[in-house]
């Protein structure tokens, strides 16, 4: 294999943390974003952007190609940010990357959802009105269970992130 035509692309298959809008240690916060891409390498091409700082709320989602915020974010209140930045680096990296793997799996449930139902032909005239309703109820009722079985038993995440 030619390194010099990897390095000179340099292909990226992990997560990419973007922390441009991190205010703060930003040599601490390369590290992190280092931790945390090496932590998500099953997640290629995928970007997750985070944005705060000291006694400010903190914002993070996944991010489109054009490096803005779509459909997948959230916020952790100023007195659980301030918590967050209080632990180590590899720490903090290990959050991410749960809120993070969360996200992705409320983008790929919704996802398939809507593929589903589709195919399944719920938006068509001929569906029983109220089973498109009841259909995304479980759907969202199943990704907020995910959410308490995986992110509300931390401590830091259970009364102070909001997922949107």
């Amino acid at each position: 294999m030619n390194n010099a035509v990897n390095n000179q692309y340099n292909l990226n298959f992990t997560a990419k943390l973007d922390i441009r809008q991190m205010k703060g240690d930003k040599q601490r916060w390369k590290n992190i974003a280092k931790i945390f891409e090496e932590k998500t390498k099953n997640y290629p091409e995928d970007k997750f952007g985070i944005s705060g700082g000291s006694g400010m709320e903190t914002l993070a989602g996944v991010l489109s190609k054009d490096n803005l915020y779509g459909w997948l974010f959230c916020s952790l209140s100023k007195k659980a940010s301030e918590k967050l930045f209080t632990l180590p680096d590899i720490a903090v990296a290990e959050k991410l990357k749960a809120i993070f793997q969360f996200l992705k799996y409320k983008e790929k449930t919704i996802l398939d959802a809507e593929k589903f139902s589709a195919q399944a032909g719920f938006y068509s005239s001929k569906a029983p009105e109220k089973i498109d309703e009841k259909f995304w109820k479980l759907i969202f009722e199943l990704i907020e269970n995910k959410k308490k079985n995986y992110l509300d038993k931390d401590s830091l995440f259970k009364k102070d992130l909001k997922i949107w």
